[in-house]
């Protein structure tokens, strides 16, 4: 999901969409349709996790933090497959500057997609920022021997 900051008519639309969703499941329920209370019952994931989503975004740009982190990860309960929102998370532990937590969301990433040098990166500057230099040193040499690796690859390419 991008990050665009959605607006009120955004999270109106999606909230009235969960309560339609709910309405249309209410009536499949009672006909006892449970295949189209399946199907309906994933639309409605979908959407909480879209309003969860946008609801975090907002906090976020609002500087509500706790909400941020609220709202992102109700949206990783919904869409656990999501990895970009722990990484989401770990940004906004960084911003309150609690930065074991953020090293451990990071981590979580990290350990899902280890090849990415962005998180290598912002495990390392969490380290640092946290005092544990020996910690920020693994790291800035992980990133230093995969971008290594990136470099040459690409090189092979050409």
């Amino acid at each position: 999901m991008e990050n665009k900051i959605p607006d009120g008519q955004d999270l109106k639309n999606e909230f009235f969409k969960i309560v339609h969703l709910k309405r249309e499941l209410s009536i499949y329920l009672s006909k006892n349709e449970l295949g189209k209370c399946n199907v309906i019952k994933k639309r409605i994931d979908n959407s909480l996790y879209n309003l969860h989503s946008k609801l975090a975004i907002v906090a976020e740009n609002s500087s509500k933090y706790e909400q941020a982190i609220e709202q992102y990860e109700k949206a990783f309960s919904i869409k656990p497959d999501n990895i970009e929102l722990l990484l989401n998370i770990g940004n906004v532990y960084e911003k309150l500057e609690d930065y074991v937590k953020s090293i451990e969301f990071y981590h979580k990433y990290y350990l899902l997609n280890p090849n990415n040098l962005d998180v290598i990166q912002r495990l390392m500057l969490a380290y640092m920022l946290n005092h544990d230099h020996e910690k920020a040193l693994e790291y800035e040499n992980i990133w230093n021997s995969l971008r290594k690796e990136v470099y040459t690859n690409g090189q092979k390419a050409f």
